[in-house]
Order: structure tokens, then C-alpha cells, then sequence
């Protein structure tokens, strides 16, 4: 039977990124993933069969975890994007990423239009305040 990890979430705090981890029937863990720059987002989480997750940020960056025989484990990978797809001309970003046996495959998208709004100002509550 293969060992799971879940992933409960990000936190950022003041640009540096925390990733809530935990293994069934043990407490949880935050991984420290380092410093985020301010239009680096986590875009997407995929798992392997192995249970393996990649978390896809926006700058190619891709956090991986897995549990294996000692614990949890992370691994970092570093896309490099093709030269017309390097920002500030190449509007890129990867969307998500997946791993196989072996290898990292992700998607990006180059020439895209990142699309803006100003926030609303009428926010409706959801929960009362503590």
C-alpha cells in the first residue's frame, strides 16, 4: 500500500510561502518553501498515482512532495521557458504540472493575456467575526 501525503493549503507570509502538509494519522507539518516573488502565484496542485504532488506556480517554479520510507519529502524543479516565452515580451505562465515516472511535465502558456478588475465594494459577510 502506498503512503499519501495531503496537501491543505499555502500560506503566504509577507512573501514567504509556507505549504500546509500531512501524512493520515499524523500531525501536520508546514514546509517552509521560501520567498515568493509578488506576481509568483501557486496556480495548481495535480498528484501522481504514486501520490506524488506538484504544486505549479506561475514562474515555471514546481514544488514537489511525496512521502516516502522516511517521512515526507520535497524536491524543487525549475522550468526554464523557451526564450519567446521569457517575460517581460513573452506574457508566459505555467498553468499546471504533473508527474510520471521519472519526469516533470508541465503547461505553459506563452503570449497570454493576464486579465484585470478592480476589487468590488460590496462584499457580502459569510462568517461573523470571532
Amino acid at each position: 500500500r502506498r503512503r499519501r501525503v495531503r496537501v491543505y493549503g499555502l500560506d503566504d507570509d509577507g512573501g514567504r510561502l509556507g505549504l500546509w502538509l500531512r501524512e493520515p494519522g499524523r500531525e501536520p507539518v508546514l514546509l517552509d518553501l521560501g520567498p515568493r516573488p509578488p506576481q509568483d502565484f501557486a496556480q495548481d496542485v495535480h498528484f501522481a498515482a504514486d501520490g506524488t504532488a506538484a504544486i505549479a506556480f506561475w514562474s515555471g517554479r514546481i514544488e514537489l512532495v511525496r512521502a516516502g520510507a522516511g517521512g515526507l519529502e520535497h524536491a524543487r524543479v525549475d522550468l526554464e521557458r523557451p526564450s519567446e516565452c521569457v517575460p517581460p515580451e513573452g506574457r508566459s505562465l505555467v498553468y499546471s504540472a504533473f508527474v510520471t515516472r521519472g519526469a516533470v511535465y508541465a503547461t505553459l502558456y506563452c503570449g497570454a493575456t493576464i486579465l484585470r478588475a478592480p476589487l468590488p465594494a460590496d462584499w457580502q459577510p459569510v462568517a461573523p467575526p470571532d
